[in-house]
């Protein structure tokens, strides 16, 4: 699903303007966004957890020079889905990539 197609989604579930929707979604976004830098989960029941995983520093190479890098500690962004959407999607099909580019190729050509 795109953003796109989830602000169609909120506009016709929530019977509201696709403006409305996309503020919404956007409000939604930057509240997750907001949490997780002041490092807090955002927690949805049923849905999932986004969390922030810290990784240390690190040494790397370059592949292609073989110069040693030190790549400093970050954070980064996790998301853990709930038992509940573990179980809604367990026996879910996977569509093939044919299915997936072949379907965005006939929505490009309307």
């Amino acid at each position: 699903m795109t953003k796109q197609e989830a602000i169609e989604l909120m506009a016709a579930k929530g019977r509201i303007s696709l403006a409305a929707a996309e503020r919404a979604l956007n409000t939604l976004f930057e509240g997750i966004s907001n949490e997780l830098r002041r490092g807090r989960d955002a927690r949805f029941p049923g849905f999932g957890r986004f969390h922030l995983i810290r990784s240390g520093a690190r040494r790397q190479r370059n592949p292609q020079t073989g110069a040693a890098l030190n790549l400093p500690a970050r954070s980064r962004v996790r998301f853990r889905p709930s038992a509940q959407l573990s179980d809604t999607v367990r026996n879910a099909k996977p569509l093939s990539f044919a299915q997936v580019h072949g379907a965005a190729k006939a929505k490009r050509e309307k």
